[in-house]
């Protein structure tokens, strides 16, 4: 994510900007972002293998639709900028 601010400030400060450009920044954004949304879910789904039956509390539970809901966000708040 820090890398995406350096290369966007390079480009501009070095004028070799283009539409392109934007399209495959906001795309390698999302697919970023998509990427962490997935390993998060991954590793909320091991720690919940690894604990007893009936342990898991009400936010537990609202983990995954959350993720999912965030990814839908992330994706669909970026297709209305296009």
């Amino acid at each position: 994510f820090v890398g995406d601010l350096v290369d966007g400030w390079a480009a501009r400060k070095l004028n070799q900007t283009s539409q392109f450009g934007g399209v495959l920044d906001m795309v390698t954004d999302r697919c970023a972002t998509l990427g962490l949304l997935q390993v998060l879910t991954a590793e909320y789904f091991a720690k919940q293998r690894q604990q007893p039956e009936g342990a898991g509390s009400m936010i537990s539970k609202l983990l995954p639709p959350a993720f999912v809901s965030l990814a839908l966000l992330d994706i669909s708040s970026h297709w209305c900028q296009m």
